[in-house]
């Protein structure tokens, strides 16, 4: 069959198939709407559609609204969305002494305190719960760092470099247009 449904949190899920057009989907829907009036006696479960990740144009979604509103089989409760795959965070429960190189590659929450004379190279999202020195590099556009407790800390990103950055209040750092952006709590924060 070109659509399946499944129920998931109180939610049915109708899924088109990808290897039939959206039209084809709606005209299968059409016809299992059909066989669901004469079974669902007064009772309308919540609909979730899937298409696949394909975007309907106007004309599908006002079909796709008329169906439901004369077929009386489902209350339409939106889109399922493409989701991303859940990222694990790593979590370092240990505080990064004075000499220490590391690679942030994925997600990372470090519990502890970020040393001077430690350099940390930063790939993903950096969170530190403790007062934070060194030197970190963001190796890309995708890369932030966020904490607390910034004492004199020196920030690179490409020819971009920030030195003595200091802060004790949420501080973060990222690209954005390829440029290195600070926040804090919608004001520049205080450079020495």
């Amino acid at each position: 069959m070109n659509i399946s449904i499944k129920g998931k949190n109180d939610y049915l899920i109708v899924q088109v198939k990808k290897t039939i057009s959206i039209e084809e989907g709606l005209d299968a829907l059409e016809a299992l709407l059909d066989k669901m009036a004469l079974t669902s006696h007064g009772f309308y479960p919540k609909a979730l559609f899937d298409f696949d990740c394909r975007n309907l144009n106007q004309l599908q979604f006002k079909r796709l609204m008329k169906l439901i509103l004369e077929k009386k089989s489902l209350l339409f409760a939106g889109f399922v969305e493409s989701i991303e795959e859940k990222k694990e965070m790593t979590f370092v429960d240990r505080s990064i002494r004075n000499g220490e190189i590391l690679s942030i590659q994925e997600d990372t929450l470090i519990h502890g305190q970020i040393n001077p004379g430690t350099l940390i190279y930063v790939e993903d999202h950096l969170y530190i719960l403790g007062k934070i020195s060194g030197t970190f590099v963001l190796m890309n556009e995708h890369a932030t760092i966020s904490g607390s407790y910034f004492d004199h800390v020196a920030i690179y990103f490409k020819d971009q470099f920030l030195q003595e950055v200091t802060s004790f209040s949420q501080l973060n750092l990222y690209i954005e247009n390829g440029k290195l952006i600070q926040k804090q709590g919608g004001k520049e924060p205080w450079l020495e």
